[in-house]
């Protein structure tokens, strides 16, 4: 995990004055380099979690983040069935997720459930 203080450092600096495009691409901590650190940081988060888990719920997994400086899991996945099946294997899993997530225990796991919008074809 890069920097776990990633979406901490990214509301403060959003909670400022609007920003110029110059200091958006400040080298040394502009908003860019704190924003794709936070998306670095879930995508290994994602890879380590779908990597504990049966390649079904896996693959049902669309997002993950580690929040409240460890001590929450944030979840997305594409279905309700999903979501009940995921929370069951994850409860077995709480000490794997202490170790591969470097979650702090205890820890609150939030599942939210995000469906792909069906696409649809008018008939004529």
């Amino acid at each position: 995990m890069l920097d776990p203080k990633a979406p901490l450092k990214f509301a403060k600096i959003m909670s400022k004055k609007s920003l110029t495009i110059g200091e958006l691409l400040q080298k040394d901590g502009g908003v860019l380099k704190v924003l794709r650190q936070g998306a670095q940081a879930a995508d290994q988060t994602l890879i380590a979690l779908k990597s504990l888990l049966p390649s079904q719920l896996a693959d049902s997994i669309s997002a993950a983040s580690i929040q409240q400086e460890g001590h929450a899991l944030h979840i997305i996945c594409e279905s309700p069935g999903m979501a009940t099946r995921l929370r069951f294997a994850l409860g077995e899993l709480d000490t794997q997720l202490v170790t591969t997530l470097k979650l702090v225990a205890p820890f609150t796991v939030k599942i939210k459930v995000r469906t792909h919008a069906r696409k649809t074809h008018p008939t004529s």
